[in-house]
């Protein structure tokens, strides 16, 4: 979502702890404005590499077909909740923010760039399991900005070869 102005300030998961995050987690809602998202049955796998990074799969369906984009994280060591991740050696590290999270069925993550007075936010919940009610959380999408209008509710119905 592109807006005036530069990033808010944002209040992240205290004793944010990477191993407890580690896993899989479905994409329950994200900002429907993600240029390079734009299936559904979406899904993030995170595990621990031998240099103590994030080896990052994130998959979707779309057109009928998976596809699924490799990355690699880190969080800082200064700032909890704070992580990075990108998915091109060409690229720098952009922001993934964990503003809340309670290991075992949720996660409010936020990422917001700006140049000049322009940025641009992107949020998303995801669960630990594909049908949970983002309902309760939705409210601190807005008040990161993001209004339920701009919201994309992911389905996690029919996907091909999953067992739930």
């Amino acid at each position: 979502m592109t807006n005036w102005g530069f990033c808010p300030e944002t209040s992240l998961q205290s004793n944010f702890q990477l191993a407890p995050y580690l896993g899989n987690w479905y994409e329950i809602v994200r900002e429907k404005n993600i240029r390079f998202e734009s299936g559904d049955c979406v899904s993030a796998n995170y595990t621990l590499n031998t240099d103590n990074t994030v080896k990052v799969v994130n998959t979707e369906y779309v057109n009928g077909t998976y596809k699924s984009a490799i990355g690699n994280a880190y969080c800082s060591s200064k700032k909890s909740g704070q992580c990075y991740v990108k998915f091109s050696n060409y690229a720098p590290y952009g922001d993934y923010e964990v503003i809340s999270t309670d290991y075992e069925n949720y996660s409010i993550v936020f990422s917001c760039f700006s140049i000049g007075i322009v940025n641009w936010k992107m949020a998303w919940i995801l669960a630990r399991s594909p049908d949970f009610d983002p309902t309760p959380y939705l409210l601190k999408l807005k008040e990161l900005g993001i209004p339920e209008d701009e919201l994309y509710f992911t389905s996690q119905k029919n996907c091909p070869g999953r067992v739930a």
